[in-house]
């Protein structure tokens, strides 16, 4: 038997064994890029403070990432696209409210005042309802605020019924009916003051429904 004859027979092809799996030696380095690129997020993002800071952290991680890949001969695109995509629950998290389940209202105080100023015509109805209650208001004011009222009304109930909310849209439909300017109702003017405080309860309850689709 001649060497080269005793070299195959002991290979582990000749015993019928397989080599192990390897990555071609670009993909491995590829695969250590992208692990790195991960370690290095994770790493930035606990150092950083604050929400700001982490997004940052984030930013400057996606350009090193980036300038690493292209000087090694990748392509910078497509890698990023599947790096933001595992990264991008991060960034949803962050601006997510920080608030329990079920609770509409515990979260950050810059939030919720950017988010209370989306009902600011809730609370152009509300003090016009409540305008009412004195005594010198012109028959124009009433005539306006029917306008402003049904209107409202009519949309915040076409809003909610699209939620699923019909309790409120009944409630709604009523003050529609109420108020309206076309075929007015006539009340007394003590029974209007109730009416009017009345209506302010479907426009609170119209609120935390709306704000649910804001998360």
């Amino acid at each position: 038997m001649n060497l080269k004859h005793a070299a195959m027979e002991s290979t582990p092809a000749a015993h019928g064994t397989s080599l192990p799996n390897r990555l071609p030696p670009s993909e491995e380095k590829r695969q250590r890029i992208l692990a790195a690129g991960d370690i290095d997020f994770k790493n930035n993002v606990e150092a950083a403070r604050g929400r700001t800071g982490k997004i940052l952290a984030v930013g400057r991680t996606f350009l090193a990432l980036g300038t690493i890949l292209e000087k090694n001969g990748y392509e910078r695109e497509p890698e990023l696209s599947r790096m933001a995509e595992k990264w991008r629950n991060f960034i949803e998290d962050l601006y997510r409210p920080s608030k329990p389940e079920g609770s509409p209202w515990v979260m950050e105080p810059a939030l919720f005042f950017s988010r209370i100023w989306i009902f600011w015509f809730h609370f152009v109805v509300a003090g016009m309802l409540l305008w009412t209650f004195r005594e010198d208001n012109s028959d124009s004011f009433f005539q306006i605020l029917r306008w402003v009222v049904s209107s409202y009304c009519a949309y915040l109930a076409y809003t909610l019924h699209g939620l699923g909310e019909k309790k409120i849209v009944w409630a709604l439909g009523l003050a529609v009916l109420i108020y309206n300017p076309i075929f007015p109702t006539h009340f007394e003017r003590e029974v209007w003051l109730v009416v009017n405080v009345m209506t302010l309860v479907p426009l609170a309850m119209s609120i935390p429904p709306v704000w649910k689709t804001l998360d």
